[in-house]
Order: C-alpha cells, then structure tokens, then sequence
C-alpha cells in the first residue's frame, strides 16, 4: 500500500512538472490570474478612494469570494484543455512505455496523474487566496476594515475543490471513455455553457458543478447563512467526483490487472456512484418532502380560519436565548379575552413547529389538554370554556429552534423574494428569520411567540387580524449580546455569563420581534422619541467626525420626524425607534394578501449590513469639499458635514434609488398609521403607505435640496413616468405594457396576486398611491391630515375597510366623495394628459417692474376624473401648481413669473402617459399693460376632426425593418430605425420618435392616412430639437416625398428650430379613400428623425 502510494505520488509530482512547463498552462492560468490581479486591485483601490463603491467591498469574505467565483469561469476552460490532453501528451513523451516497464497498477498511474492536476490548480487557488489576503491587508490598514480568515478557507474547500476534483474527473471519464481528445473537450464545455447561460441553480443545483450560482456569499453577521442544502450539493459532486475517476481507471487502456484490483475498482465505482445518486435522492426527497408539509400545514390551517379567534391583552414573556446549540426557551404568560358573543371552548394560537410546547396551564397551575401540529397550538378548555367578555391567564411553556419553512406559509409558492439577492457577481441567500449561536432575528411573522388563530389560508377579502397587545418582556443572553425589542427599557441585571434585560410595551402594539447581536449602539432623542442606531463594530466608520456639528446634524433630523408627523396627521406613536443592521440575506417575499415586510416591525427598522457599510463619511465630506470648491460653493466644514450627514440620513430613512429596490420596505413612516390600526384591505394598506411614504420623499427633498431637479418627484414618481422599461423590469420584473393592458381591463378592486405576484404589486404602485394623493388634494392636505388623526383617534387598534377610511374623509370635507370609492376602486379608470398650449408674453404691470404672464392648457383624453402638477420652469426657479381636470376636459391655467420662463412641465399623479410631459414656452416679445392674472377655467379644444395628427406610434406609420422583423428576417446592423423618447417629442401619451443614422436612401419612414374629407390640406412635420446629441449631429437635408391626388411631390426640408416644433411642408391636395402618404428616406449626412405629420384642412 505505501509502495502504492509513493507511485502515486511521484506520478502526481511528476504530472503536476510536466503541467507547470506547457504554455497552455501559463497562458490560460496567466489570463485567469491577470483577470482575477484586475478586479482585486480595482476593488481594493475603489473601497480605500471611491465614495461610491458597493458596501459589499468592505466584507471580510469578498476578497476570497471574487477571487475563487471570476477564476472559476477560466479554471473550468483550464482543466478541460490540460486534462483532456492527459492521455494523448503521454503517448506524445512516450511515458506510456515507461509506465508498461514499472510494475505500478493503472489505478496508481490514472490517480497520479489526477492528483498531479488537481495539486497543480489547488496550489493557484491559493496563490488567489494570498493575493486576496494582501487585498484585504491594505484595506485594514487604509480603512480600518476588519479581517477574517475563515471565509477565505470556506470558499476554497466548499467552493472551488470541489468543482476541480468533478471537472478533471468528467474530463478523465469522456478520455478513457470516448478515446477522442476533442469530443472530451467539447462536451464538458457545452456542460459548462449550459450551467451559465441556461439551468443555473436549477434542480436544487444538482447540475451547477462550481456552484456558480448557490448562494455563496459570505456576511459579516451570520456568514453564509443556512447552506446545508448546498454542502449536500458539494458532497453529492465530490461522491461523483470519485466515481467518474474509478470509471476512468476501469476504461484506461493497459495491461492485464490482477482480478482484486479490478474488482475492487470496480465496487470503489460503482459504490460511489451509488453513493452520489443517495444523496441526490436525498436532496430531492426532502425538498419534496418540505414542499409536501408546506402545503398539508397550508391546507390544514385553512380549515380553522373561521374559527373564533380570542384576544391577547397582555403578554408577559420570560425568554431564554441558550448558544452552542442556539436554542430559544421561553415562558409566556397570556391574558386572553373572548369577545365574541359565544363561548369559546377551545383557543388556538399559531406558533413555530420547531418550539415544542411542554406544558400549558392556567394562572391556578390547572394543566391545560393541548395538540400542536401543523404549526398550530390547540387548547382544550372543557369545562373551563372561556366565557363571552371573560379574561383569563394562561401560561405555555416552549423551546426549541426556527423552522425557517414553517411560517409564512402563505408565500406565493413562486415568489422568489422581493430584494434582489443576485447584484453584481454575488448571489446571496434569502431567509425571513435566524436563530443562530450569536446571533438571532426573529420578526413576528416567524411565529416565534403564539398569537391567537391560524397565521395562513385566509382568503383576500378577509386578511388575517392583527392582535394589539401590551407586554413585559425579560430576555436572558450572553452579556455580550445587546437585545432589541418593542418598548421601554426597564432593567438589565448580570447573571454570571449571561444579562438579563426586561422590557415593558405600555401601549398596544400588533406585534413583537426580538433581535440579539454584538451590536454597537448609538442614541439621541427627538421631539420625545429616543432614535437608536445598532450597528456590527467596524460596519460604521467615523460618525465622530459629525461631532462638532451635532446640534446641527440633529436639527436636521428634527425637521424630518416634523415632515413625517405632518403628512401622517399625527405624532410617532412609540417612545423608541431602532434602526438594526441586519443579515445581507433578509428577504421579503409576496403572499395573497400583497407584500409581507418582515424588516419593519413596530417601533423598530430593520435594514441591510451593506447599507451601513456602504457609508464611507470621511470620503464622502472629502469628495463633498472638492466639489463645493469647484463649483464656487460654500465649502466650510459645518456645511458640508451637515449636508452628508442628511444625505446618510435619508439613505436610512428614505431611500430615493428607486433602481436600486423599493425604499419603502426600511422606512419609519409605516409606523405612524399602520401599527395603530388594522387594514382589511390589501390594496389600501399599500396605497396609503406609499403615499404617505412619497410625500414624505417630495417634501424631504424640498426642505433639503430645493434646487434639484427631480425635488418634486417622488422615486416612484419617477418609475411612472415609465420613461424607460428597464426600470419596472428590474424592480418587478414585469413589463410597461403588461401593466398598462392590466390597468385598462381590471380596477383596483379586483386585482389579485398571481404567480409571482409581481404584476399584481406593480399595478397597485402604480396606480393606489396616487389615487389617494389625488383624494388628498381633493379635500385638502388638513382635511386628510384630520381625518387620519380622527379615525386612529376614534378606531385605535380596530380593522378599517376602504369603505369606512373614505367615510371618515367624507366627515371632514365638504366634497362630495360618494363617487370616488367607484370610479378610482370599482372602475378601471385610466387617465391620459397632454399639453395643448404653453405660451407666454410680457407684461407691464405699471410699477417699473415686468414680469411674463404664462398660458398653460392641459387635456385630460381619457374618461375619469385626474389630477396633475403643473411646474413651470425658470432661470433659478420652479413655479408649482394643481390641476384638477374631468373626463375629456381641457383646462387653461394662467399665473405670472418675474422671470424668464423655460419650459412648463406636467407632472401627473396617475396617468397613462409614458416619459415626462413637457413643452417648451413660446415667447411672445410684444408687451402689453395688465395687472398679472392667476386662474384656471375650462376651455374648447381648438383641435376639430378636420385637423389630425399621425405620429410614430400609430397604427399609420410604417419602417422597413419592422416589416422585415414580421417575417422573421433580423434587422441590418446600421439600418434599422431605433427609438428614443424625449419630452419634446409629438405623443399622444408617448413622447417618442424614431432616429437613424443617414443611409443610402434604401430604408424610408411612411405616414400613411386616410384623409376624412376630400379638399387642401396643409403639411406640417414635427421635429424636436434642443441640445442634445442628434440635433447637434441632425442631417442637414431631410428628404421627404408627399403622394397625394396631385401625384408625387418631393421636398428637401432644413431643419430648424421653430416655437412650437412643427415646420411647413406645403399645402396639398388630398381625395378620401386616396392615398395619403408621406415617406421620409434616410438618406443624409447625419441623423435623420421620424416624428409626426399633421394634416390641417384648408376650408
């Protein structure tokens, strides 16, 4: 045996020289490692200078993760090429002969050769390794980044040994196998092809070798998570791994074997594979198996959501939280009342399957009969039924672990998570709660604590009730551990190696979470709420630097908490507000009843551990610094300190990257309504969350940086404009015209979630926040405020229908509001806006002073009821106002500016419209003598039948790639005619055109018309033209022919700015039923543009 195994090894040395010295070798593995040198040094250089580089940078395990994932892609071409050429360079050096003349047996001449290959790679994995380890050197010492060693080994005995052992063994198999060097080379890259471009982690990652997509990414709070199911999937590999190598051992050609060696070969094979197929039988049965008790706790729940549910008044918890194994073990007190008319004989109350209930008993010690199953807890009261208005105490006592399947059981079985877990290289995992050795977040969706009646299967229209209760809570943990919770700090008492804190929630909340951690913690007061800040150490570097203008600073977030109790109508409810960094792997996911925000529970916040990391103070007042300079700015220290301050501030608060991920899920704002009262209606929650939500953005944003340009926007504002799809596709994962088709068919009312559940919570977005902001300046923003204030005044801790919240608007207001549930609720309605005049002219008002008196005419196209925002834009300001429009209605708006005017800009609430609505202001030089005037009233469209317009978007307009894309042919590179949207663009709700680079001639754009009346016509065509990169590089010459009942005429048209975009194409004679045509070619020097053409009858 040791004989054999020194064959073995002075093969694999002698293998591992020979690999060393063949160029395919240096050159492949050179470009892997020059790749791999890129990204470490780019990203080590971007964390210690760039403001803006990924929080995901700065964790302990990214140096070790980027450099085993990107050499992962060019190890796989490595072995594939040196290993599929084992057997022919043998024969090429002869070693063969020599193998034919040592009495060594093939299975000590194929595992030399293996190991030697294996080593080889294994040893540049760790030559990868100690590059990333000087990487993150240099950012411990510029930064000050913490160091871990751990995850550096975990990627390379998890990750990357694995996928080496398969590889070169699959590579070794289809040699000995096949006998033919190329198809061993071709078929492992088509496997490998598949993986990345088509099966990823599908079948439960069975086929993903190099686990170039599990959920690998290592943080800083729990590591990698739970990863059980994918160190199953390395095994499963390594098993094969094995196999594939006795296989190629048995099909290497060579001399006679004796039978025992051949034999035992031959079981090594064939027990191994078997090995590999158990365990992916394995993996299989208990995904199956998990899907199977999902579904049968689903169904078996559902039969009890009837059932008559009691009320928890108070909970009194004594929580013990053990490590090493992590267990929870708790003892809970609940004062129950029974409000319903009945008796109620028997309790149920939703509790994690995992927390085994021991005992049950009344206040009086009498043992209570129980069953748990299927996630629930079921009391038998018998004789001791508890009365209609009776309260009572009883006492359970549990322990035990999470199940992380065993809640939220109603999760749409397709949701795959709302936050986006795959940016960039990195793939993180998705849990909703975690128990572990240090660490614990437990929302109350996690079923950590029993809450009366079943927690899934209630159907849409009757969401399951929220339970309002009070609670003393004493939580036993390691005293290096911080415990946060719901309420009031009481007590912390040392009990030896543990701390014993205690709790106590005065005033009703609808439920309760508990998170423990080493936390670092940060506290300030604001208008009598303590805001606390829990952060990992070293996660949050130089917030002293704020110090000195802390007075400042904290002025800045009063005035935020003043904006939120402004919109809400009424004051943070809670004495505390915590903000806790959490795993990177937090997800929140879809259910029947919308989304389920596990990260925001009462009075507390929960948010990503790369957000807080992402904060990089220093740099950013640095950068801050130079750029004020640049600019002529005030560059003083307190300014610029404060400014990044509230920019840090409100990426917590009020996250506006609207591409990045929804905001909404991490912000406070939800607090103020929604932990008070109970929304029976999904679509409503949602909608005036959002809305809420946004106008706390908008006016955020005002109070602190009134000259942006998008102040006024809200980030969802900005998604509605639906000025590009990558947004919403990005975000929901749905396209524009999926959610148009949705919005013009079903109303709010009867949208259900589906599927995903992505189409159906895109829909709602985009559509029930601004209905309710339109409700809002229907009344009026004090009216709304006091009718918020009123019903959480009147109805605390009650359920709320649509109905009832619109008759508490209604008691407020003097509008008439019986049609709004209706139209806005019941009925599909679908606004749509253009501007049809924006002009002004100056005014001398007779006081030696001139101002421009602005006309502004607004149509709503479409039936219901709209809102819009007008914004009219000058030199240094934005002159803002509200437009209430009715089916069809055209509205003019006048007011007066004492600057120049640029542009007038409508903003809508809700509307079909795709990209911003705007129009420049034609100017009108001539003075007149009035006193500036400031109203609204309707008019007359001036636009009859007999004046029509055919844009690019309509059905009349034709290109011919678009014609060819109909019969399959694939458009010619630098022919086709792209789009671009653009407010100054023709549109009915589109404002878009089509542009090309000049050509031959040989691909025109056509109008064609059905003209309504026979009779002259004048031609108009629309060409946008402003400061941008096709008006600076336009044709000079636009082409066109115009077919009408006169024959073919031609006409070479200059482009040229005009007032209001339309330039004169002549005047033509048209026939009904004739021809009607207008072709543009694109023959040109420069860019030509393909918008509208109006026809004008010439009575």
């Amino acid at each position: 045996m040791f004989k054999s195994l020194r064959y073995i090894l002075t093969i694999a040395a002698a293998e591992r020289m020979m690999l060393y010295r063949t160029a395919k070798f240096w050159v492949l593995a050179g470009i892997g490692v020059l790749i791999i040198l890129f990204f470490l040094v780019a990203m080590t250089i971007a964390s210690i200078v760039d403001t803006g580089a990924p929080g995901e940078f700065l964790l302990t395990g990214t140096d070790a993760f980027l450099a085993i994932y990107f050499f992962s892609y060019v190890q796989a071409i490595l072995i594939i090429f040196v290993a599929g050429d084992f057997h022919k360079a043998e024969e090429k050096s002869r070693l063969d002969q020599v193998m034919l003349s040592r009495p060594m047996t093939t299975a000590n001449w194929v595992m030399g050769k293996y190991l030697g290959i294996v080593s080889g790679l294994f040893y540049l994995n760790l030559f990868l390794i100690a590059l990333a380890t000087i990487g993150r050197v240099f950012k411990v010492i510029f930064m000050g980044a913490d160091f871990n060693i751990l995850p550096f080994l975990k990627y390379v005995t998890i990750a990357a040994l694995p996928a080496m052992l398969f590889m070169t063994s699959l590579v070794f198999f289809l040699v000995s196998l096949l006998r033919s060097q190329a198809l061993a080379i071709i078929l492992p890259l088509g496997y490998v092809a598949a993986i990345l471009f088509y099966f990823h982690h599908q079948y439960l990652g069975l086929l993903d070798y190099g686990a170039f997509f599990a959920p690998l990414f290592h943080g800083d709070l729990i590591g990698f998570g739970d990863i059980t199911r994918v160190l199953w999937q390395r095994f499963f590999f390594v098993l094969l791994a094995i196999a594939l190598l006795c296989f190629s051992i048995i099909l290497y050609p060579r001399l006679e074997q004796s039978l025992a060696s051949r034999r035992l070969t031959q079981f090594s094979a064939a027990g191994l594979l078997l090995g590999a197929a158990l365990v992916a039988y394995t993996m299989i049965s208990q995904h199956q198996t998990q899907q199977a008790t999902r579904k049968a706790d689903y169904a078996y729940q559902q039969q009890w959501t009837s059932h008559a549910l009691s009320q928890v008044k108070h909970y009194d918890f004594d929580v013990t939280f053990h490590r090493k194994p992590a267990v929870l073990d708790v003892n809970a007190k609940l004062v129950i009342a029974n409000q319903n008319p009945a008796a109620m004989p028997q309790l149920l109350f939703a509790l994690n399957g995992a927390l085994r209930v021991s005992s049950v008993t009344w206040h009086d010690g009498a043992a209570i009969p129980f069953e748990q199953k299927h996630q629930l807890l079921q009391l038998e009261l018998g004789e001791r039924a508890l009365k209609p208005g009776a309260v009572d105490t009883l006492q359970i006592a549990y322990a035990g672990k999470i199940d992380a399947d065993g809640f939220m059981l109603d999760r749409l079985p397709e949701s795959k998570g709302l936050i986006r877990k795959d940016n960039g290289p990195w793939i993180k995992g998705s849990i909703s709660a975690w128990l572990g050795d240090d660490f614990a977040v437990l929302p109350v969706q996690c079923g950590w604590y029993p809450v009366p009646g079943a927690a899934a299967g209630y159907a849409y229209e009757t969401p399951r009730p929220q339970n309002f209760a009070t609670a003393t809570m004493r939580v036993r943990a390691h005293k290096d551990l911080r415990v946060i919770t719901q309420g009031e700090l009481r007590d912390e008492q040392p009990e030896g190696e543990n701390t014993r804190t205690t709790f106590e929630v005065p005033a009703p909340v609808p439920g309760f979470s508990l998170n423990l951690g080493a936390y670092q913690r940060l506290a300030h007061t604001f208008k009598q709420t303590e805001v606390e800040l829990y952060f990992r150490d070293k996660h949050l570097r130089d917030y002293e630097l704020f110090a000195e203008v802390a007075d400042t600073c904290f002025e800045a977030i009063e005035r935020m908490f003043e904006i939120f109790e402004e919109v809400a109508g009424v004051p943070y409810p809670f004495a505390r507000l915590a903000l806790v960094e959490t795993p990177l792997q937090m997800q929140i996911y879809m259910t029947p009843h919308g989304v389920e925000d596990i990260l925001q529970q009462p009075g507390i916040v929960m948010f990503d551990e790369v957000n807080i990391l992402g904060q990089r103070f220093k740099k950013r007042i640095e950068s801050r610094t130079s750029q004020a300079r640049r600019r002529g700015r005030d560059d003083s220290p307190a300014r610029i300190k404060r400014d990044v301050f509230v920019e840090a501030v409100l990426d917590f608060l009020l996250p506006d990257e609207y591409w990045r991920g929804d905001g909404s899920y991490q912000s406070p704002v939800r607090n103020y309504v929604h932990f008070q009262l109970g929304i029976a209606d999904p679509v409503l929650s949602r909608a005036l969350e959002l809305q809420l939500y946004e106008e706390c953005e908008r006016r955020t944003h005002d109070a602190f940086y009134p000259d942006r340009w998008n102040a006024a926007l809200s980030s969802f504002d900005r998604i509605r404009q639906m000025d590009g799809n990558w947004t919403l596709r990005r975000r929901y994962d749905v396209e524009v015209d999926s959610v148009f088709e949705k919005l013009e068919k079903t109303p709010l009312a009867m949208l259900r979630p589906q599927a995903k559940g992505n189409l159906y919570r895109a829909c709602v977005d985009f559509k029930a926040p601004p209905v309710l902001q339109m409700l809002r300046e229907r009344v009026g923003e004090k009216n709304y405020a006091a009718a918020l204030r009123k019903r959480i005044a009147e109805h605390r801790y009650q359920l709320m229908t649509t109905e009832e919240f619109l008759e508490t608007v209604q008691s407020v207001s003097d509008e008439e509001l019986h049609d709004f549930y209706e139209q806005w609720f019941e009925q599909p309605t679908f606004p749509g806006y253009r501007i049809s005049l924006a002009e002004a002219y100056k005014l001398d008002t007779g006081k030696m002073h001139m101002m421009h008196q602005v006309r502004v005419r607004v149509q709503n196209g479409e039936k219901g009821d709209g809102f819009v925002r007008v914004v009219c834009k000058t030199e240094n300001d934005n002159i803002r106002r509200n437009l209430r429009l009715g089916s069809y209605e055209e509205k003019e708006i006048q007011f007066a500016v004492a600057e120049l005017p640029k542009n007038v800009q409508i903003i809508p609430y809700f509307s079909r419209n795709r990209g911003e609505i705007m129009k420049s202001i034609n100017l009108n030089n001539r003075v007149r003598r009035a006193a500036p005037r400031d109203t609204v009233f309707t008019t007359v469209s001036s636009r009859d039948s007999l004046v029509f317009v055919l844009d690019d978007q309509d059905e009349g307009f034709f290109t011919p790639v678009s014609q060819e894309a109909k019969y399959l042919r694939p458009p010619s590179k630098g022919l086709a005619w792209w789009e671009n949207t653009n407010p100054l663009a023709y549109g009915k709700y589109y404002f878009g055109f089509r542009i090309k680079s000049g050509g031959s001639g040989d691909y025109p754009a056509r109008w064609e018309a059905n003209v309504p009346r026979s009779g002259d016509y004048d031609l108009s065509f629309h060409l946008p033209m402003s400061n941008n990169w096709w008006s600076r590089n336009m044709s000079r010459t636009f082409q066109l022919t115009v077919t009408s009942a006169e024959g073919k005429n031609r006409v070479n048209l200059q482009p040229q700015e005009t007032a209001d975009g339309w330039l004169s194409l002549g005047r033509y004679h048209f026939k009904k039923d004739s021809p009607a045509i207008i072709e543009l070619s694109d023959a040109g020097n420069g860019f030509v543009i393909a918008d509208a053409v109006r026809w004008e009858l010439v009575e």
